[in-house]
């Protein structure tokens, strides 16, 4: 399946202007070679800025584009090459018919990050390929080796773990305090004001972000495609907001009970008739991990999701 590229582009959403005073100058080796310079981070710095890359199609086949928002301490990456080498999500649904508009969240790869202490209230998260290996369900706490022969995964893994290392390639830092978090929503919630109406499709972290900006700008999410998706704490949200929305949930094997996750599963199908969810092993589909768009059937979950989208009447 062919596609036919009209433009990419990119652009920033969400930046706000914040200016250091009296901090102090530092020589600098920028250039080797070169003699040192003074450089002063006084002035004014853009923060919590979002980063988008945008393709279009020559004859879009979706009635909306497909925003692509990725999880905690990743960036738009998620979407576009699997570590194994195989096209990424992002190339499925352009070959589907899609306009895509791929982010970084603020302080996030591309979007760049503010400085720490001066503006950012907490130092950044490094997440080891250790640590990431059970929260991403490859396989028991401890599993990962330096030796790919060596690492102990889950029965049946389909997460191409010979290219772990390739994955971890990806890891940014994180910011975890509140304003961060305020940050990236505010951004978020630019960029859906101001590139909406679309489909949302958003991975664990992102799935806060989209299912909060959706519920404070209904008319411009015409539906949420949530993959393992963190969701509100259900005293700070109101699920009334989403009732028209389509939503879609997926989930892979392997995963712990989520009482938060399922709380709000329960509250949103009291309000809206317009919520499914991919329960893949319940389906007959095992071995996904928590990078379900990295997976070696990554193909096959994303043709049910563009029959999802199909059928809900999202395409021409």
């Amino acid at each position: 399946m062919s596609v036919h590229i009209k433009g990419i582009s990119s652009f920033f959403v969400g930046e706000e202007l914040v200016t250091l005073e009296g901090l102090s100058a530092e020589l600098r080796y920028s250039i080797p070679g070169n003699p040192p310079r003074l450089s002063s981070p006084n002035g004014t710095h853009a923060v919590g800025q979002l980063y988008v890359q945008k393709v279009e199609l020559v004859q879009p086949r979706a009635k909306f584009p497909l925003m692509m928002w990725h999880g905690g301490g990743l960036s738009g990456v998620t979407w576009e090459t699997t570590p194994d080498g195989r096209t990424g999500w992002q190339d499925f649904f352009l070959r589907h018919g899609h306009n895509t508009l791929v982010s970084d969240a603020s302080e996030r790869g591309r979007a760049s990050w503010p400085m720490y202490p001066e503006i950012a209230e907490a130092k950044p998260e490094h997440r080891p390929i250790d640590v990431a290996w059970h929260m991403f369900r490859f396989g028991p706490p401890g599993g990962y080796h330096r030796d790919p022969k060596k690492r102990i995964t889950f029965d049946g893994l389909l997460f191409p773990i010979a290219f772990a290392d390739q994955f971890l390639c990806q890891f940014v830092a994180r910011w975890t305090d509140r304003s961060s978090d305020d940050r990236a929503q505010k951004s978020y919630d630019a960029y859906v004001q101001a590139a909406g109406p679309a489909v949302i499709i958003a991975h664990s972290q992102g799935g806060y972000y989209a299912i909060n900006s959706a519920s404070r700008y209904p008319d411009a999410v015409k539906a949420l495609i949530l993959i393992e998706p963190v969701v509100p704490i259900a005293e700070e949200f109101s699920v009334e907001q989403l009732r028209s929305i389509p939503v879609l949930m997926v989930l892979g094997d392997n995963k712990p009970a989520n009482e938060r996750r399922s709380n709000f599963l329960s509250k949103l199908m009291e309000v809206s008739a317009c919520v499914e969810v991919f329960d893949l092993p319940a389906m007959g589909i095992y071995g996904n991990s928590h990078m379900i768009m990295m997976d070696r059937n990554s193909d096959a979950v994303a043709a049910l999701i563009q029959d999802w989208i199909r059928k809900k009447d999202l395409m021409q």
